[in-house]
């Protein structure tokens, strides 16, 4: 495998089980949407790899490090909840990448489509969001 080099090397790369795989998952998506790492982000996808991983895809929104750093801060945050210090790390592939974390030996990659960063998509976000507004309070009056 070509990514994950500096994690590979503490642990052997070994195919996930199917709990591993859905309690993995799941602590993931919990943590995005408490964190709001992905809250700009369009058309989100994800699957189980070949390899028994995860691959989170979407369009627009924030690079793949703005979104594993923002994820591995909250992780860190004793009152999270969702994970427990240190149990969360940053992936980082052979190109030297930060575009994964790894969560109970899953790696969960992160694959943006067109990002456009996350500081970018927000103002957009609250452009459309407000644009909306002004045009739902012209409809009304």
């Amino acid at each position: 495998m070509v990514w994950e080099c500096a994690y590979r090397r503490r642990r052997p790369l070994t195919r996930p089980s199917r709990d591993q795989h859905q309690q993995a998952l799941g602590t993931v998506e919990l943590a995005i949407r408490e964190s709001g790492a992905l809250d700009s982000a369009q058309d989100r996808d994800r699957w189980r790899t070949i390899d028994g991983h995860i691959d989170l895809d979407w369009r627009g929104g924030p690079f793949a490090h703005e979104v594993v750093g923002e994820l591995v801060a909250y992780a860190e945050d004793p009152h999270s909840g969702t994970v427990d210090p240190g149990q969360l790390l940053p992936g980082i592939n052979l190109l030297g990448e930060l575009n994964a974390v790894w969560l109970n030996d899953l790696r969960v990659r992160f694959r943006p489509y067109q990002p456009i960063g996350a500081k970018l998509a927000l103002e957009q976000m609250w452009a459309a969001m407000s644009e909306r507004r002004r045009g739902s309070a012209a409809s009304e009056a």
